[in-house]
């Protein structure tokens, strides 16, 4: 598995929370960060209560979306000096390692190779984040987040973040999400587009008045048997082969992260995200 630096990370926060009671989760977190192994743990629950809400069409259907991968072109995209990650997934130890937190699982490991300082809980923006420079762009900063608000509500992470500094373009954010249309392992990454049913991402163009004009890297976690499993798919753990390989799988996403974050021209990430596919053939 990918093991980080830091301790696993466990903070509960709710969408409507009062200031009061984030610091609570706050010290709860800081609390059982400092109790538990350095290991994450493999034990899973799979409470719906994480994503009441969980749309049986998560995921825009195959029929609807062609299987090409970082064909698209983009002319650069002024983005300013303030740039967002998103991992979109569910708070709680009990949803590590699931096929709905592959977000988490990439911030956790991005935030590792760019050396930033641990994640603290902000109440304003009810998320765990982390700020650092970013590389390869001078004067920018990059800030990683793992909202705390549920993959249904994590549109309001983003949009107070977006609101509280001022940010102009949508461009500047980068949302990773689970896709269970692409095989495990492989990547799609798009510069716009729809929410494809993702309840994280609908919430997403909700507080962005449903504009779909934000970047966003799809992670494969594999299909359900059927459109009813979906669910249960999702919330459970990856398979034994498959943790084996999310080493692998992060070093890719990671690859594609910086190279984002280094260029204005998203061309240059779909066609690394093509070169990486490549090589999983």
């Amino acid at each position: 598995m990918f093991h980080t630096s830091r301790r696993p990370q466990r903070a509960v926060a709710f969408a409507s929370a009062p200031h009061g009671m984030l610091r609570n989760a706050a010290r709860e977190w800081a609390a059982s960060a400092r109790r538990a192994p350095r290991r994450r743990t493999l034990t899973i629950s799979r409470s719906a209560r994480c994503c009441a809400r969980l749309d049986a069409g998560a995921v825009e259907s195959k029929a609807a979306r062609k299987p090409t991968e970082g064909a698209e072109a983009a002319p650069p995209v002024p983005r300013g000096d303030k740039l967002l990650i998103v991992g979109l997934g569910n708070p709680g130890a009990e949803y590590d390692l699931t096929r709905h937190n592959i977000g988490f699982y990439v911030v956790d490991a991005l935030a590792e190779r760019l050396g930033a300082p641990k994640f603290k809980l902000s109440p304003r923006f009810q998320a765990l984040t982390t700020t650092t420079a970013a590389p390869g762009a001078p004067g920018r900063q990059v800030t990683l987040m793992k909202p705390m608000t549920y993959m249904n509500l994590s549109g309001k992470a983003v949009g107070a973040f977006f609101k509280y500094h001022k940010i102009a373009s949508r461009a500047a954010l980068l949302v990773v999400v689970d896709d269970t249309n692409l095989d495990f392992g492989r990547m799609r990454v798009r510069a716009a587009g729809s929410a494809g049913g993702h309840n994280g991402l609908k919430s997403i163009q909700q507080h962005f008045a449903g504009k779909q004009d934000y970047p966003r890297l799809r992670v494969g976690v594999g299909a359900p048997r059927t459109a009813a499993d979906l669910a249960n798919h999702v919330l459970a753990k990856f398979k034994r082969a498959e943790q084996k390989q999310l080493d692998a799988v992060a070093m890719d996403c990671l690859d594609l992260a910086e190279e984002w974050l280094r260029h204005d021209n998203f061309s240059r990430v779909s066609q690394l995200a093509g070169r990486l596919n490549q090589n999983k053939q």
